[in-house]
């Protein structure tokens, strides 16, 4: 069976693209996030998750225990040091790419009424 040959138009020049973050997320990452960041990994240096033979031991990112999605994009939470965990790239990408091993671990959590009572 010969398969029909779809029509496809080229992308067309000066679409628009994805908005941008608002201008209050901007704010909070330059003014509050990246501060936190810088401070976060200065003082752990080494990765605190360190899975088995692909750790590389240098951080690079902070891991959120609870994601922006499972806090309800809750900002306070990006900064607050019991949501975080300083990690190389290949454990911060195990962890998210293995979420029920995230989760047994006690890397990932869910959403629960702790949290909710926490934050507004």
């Amino acid at each position: 069976m010969k398969k029909s040959r779809l029509a496809r138009s080229p992308m067309k020049r000066g679409t628009k693209r994805m908005r941008g973050k608002s201008a209050k997320r901007e704010g909070f990452d330059r003014d509050t996030y990246r501060p936190f960041k810088a401070a976060y990994v200065a003082a752990h240096p080494r990765c605190e998750i360190s899975v088995a033979s692909i750790c590389t031991a240098s951080v690079v990112d902070l891991h959120h225990l609870f994601t922006q999605a499972r806090s309800g994009g809750c900002l306070p939470c990006k900064v607050d040091p019991e949501n975080v965990a300083a990690t190389c790239r290949a454990c911060h990408n195990y962890v998210e790419g293995n979420r029920a091993w995230g989760l047994a671990a006690g890397w990932l959590r869910r959403q629960s009424a702790t949290h909710d009572a926490g934050h507004p």
